[in-house]
Protein backbone atom coordinates (compact mmCIF):
# COMPACT_ATOMS: atom_id res chain seq x y z
CA UNK A 1 0.00 0.00 0.00
CA UNK A 2 2.71 2.38 1.06
CA UNK A 3 4.88 1.44 -2.07
CA UNK A 4 1.74 2.29 -4.63
CA UNK A 5 1.83 5.55 -2.54
CA UNK A 6 4.06 7.01 -3.25
CA UNK A 7 4.56 6.11 -6.80
CA UNK A 8 1.57 7.56 -7.54
CA UNK A 9 -0.03 9.41 -4.28
CA UNK A 10 2.47 12.47 -4.96
CA UNK A 11 1.62 12.78 -8.80
CA UNK A 12 -2.01 12.62 -8.27
CA UNK A 13 -2.07 15.22 -5.27
CA UNK A 14 -0.18 17.56 -7.51
CA UNK A 15 -2.77 17.42 -10.16
CA UNK A 16 -5.50 17.56 -7.94
CA UNK A 17 -4.12 21.02 -5.93
CA UNK A 18 -3.15 22.01 -10.10
CA UNK A 19 -6.59 21.77 -11.22
CA UNK A 20 -8.00 22.95 -7.77
CA UNK A 21 -6.20 26.37 -7.52
CA UNK A 22 -5.91 26.85 -11.69
CA UNK A 23 -9.79 26.03 -11.97
CA UNK A 24 -9.15 23.74 -14.78
CA UNK A 25 -8.91 20.14 -15.64
CA UNK A 26 -6.42 18.64 -18.17
CA UNK A 27 -7.39 17.80 -21.42
CA UNK A 28 -6.73 14.23 -21.21
CA UNK A 29 -8.95 13.55 -18.48
CA UNK A 30 -12.14 15.28 -19.72
CA UNK A 31 -12.18 12.56 -22.28
CA UNK A 32 -14.41 9.70 -21.47
CA UNK A 33 -15.48 5.98 -23.02
CA UNK A 34 -19.33 5.91 -23.63
CA UNK A 35 -20.49 2.34 -23.15
CA UNK A 36 -24.12 0.97 -24.44
CA UNK A 37 -25.99 -0.61 -21.82
CA UNK A 38 -28.98 -2.87 -22.77
CA UNK A 39 -32.49 -1.66 -21.66
CA UNK A 40 -34.44 -4.37 -23.35
CA UNK A 41 -33.69 -7.96 -24.05
CA UNK A 42 -34.01 -7.69 -27.78
CA UNK A 43 -33.03 -4.01 -29.13
CA UNK A 44 -33.90 -2.74 -31.95
CA UNK A 45 -34.38 1.32 -31.98
CA UNK A 46 -31.40 3.01 -29.96
CA UNK A 47 -33.53 4.05 -27.23
CA UNK A 48 -33.36 0.53 -26.20
CA UNK A 49 -29.73 1.30 -25.23
CA UNK A 50 -28.96 3.75 -22.50
CA UNK A 51 -25.35 4.88 -22.01
CA UNK A 52 -23.00 4.86 -19.57
CA UNK A 53 -19.85 7.36 -19.03
CA UNK A 54 -16.81 5.65 -17.68
CA UNK A 55 -14.68 9.08 -16.74
CA UNK A 56 -11.20 8.53 -15.29
CA UNK A 57 -10.45 8.04 -12.08
CA UNK A 58 -8.40 11.02 -11.36
CA UNK A 59 -11.27 13.43 -12.59
CA UNK A 60 -13.44 11.34 -10.31
CA UNK A 61 -10.87 12.08 -7.35
CA UNK A 62 -10.87 15.77 -8.11
CA UNK A 63 -14.37 16.12 -7.99
CA UNK A 64 -15.50 14.08 -4.66
CA UNK A 65 -12.56 16.25 -3.38
CA UNK A 66 -14.14 19.24 -4.72
CA UNK A 67 -17.60 18.56 -3.53
CA UNK A 68 -15.97 17.78 -0.60
CA UNK A 69 -14.61 21.29 0.01
CA UNK A 70 -17.43 22.81 -1.19
CA UNK A 71 -20.00 21.31 0.90
CA UNK A 72 -17.40 21.57 4.15
CA UNK A 73 -17.33 25.59 3.33
CA UNK A 74 -20.42 26.10 2.88
CA UNK A 75 -21.65 24.20 5.68
CA UNK A 76 -19.43 26.55 7.75
CA UNK A 77 -20.74 29.66 6.11
CA UNK A 78 -24.40 28.67 6.62
CA UNK A 79 -23.63 28.06 10.84
CA UNK A 80 -21.66 31.71 10.71
CA UNK A 81 -24.66 33.22 8.81
CA UNK A 82 -26.67 31.52 11.85
CA UNK A 83 -25.53 32.83 14.50
CA UNK A 84 -24.83 36.05 13.07
CA UNK A 85 -28.39 35.95 12.66
CA UNK A 86 -28.62 34.88 16.70
CA UNK A 87 -26.51 37.91 17.55
CA UNK A 88 -28.68 40.63 15.58
CA UNK A 89 -31.89 39.30 17.20
CA UNK A 90 -30.82 39.11 20.60
CA UNK A 91 -29.07 42.96 19.89
CA UNK A 92 -32.21 44.03 19.01
CA UNK A 93 -34.03 43.39 22.80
Amino acid sequence: MQFGEAIIGYPLLNIVNTSLRTGKMPSLLKRSIIVPVLKAYNPNKPEDLRSINLMPVVEKVIEITVHEQLSEHLYELAETDAEDDDEDESSKT
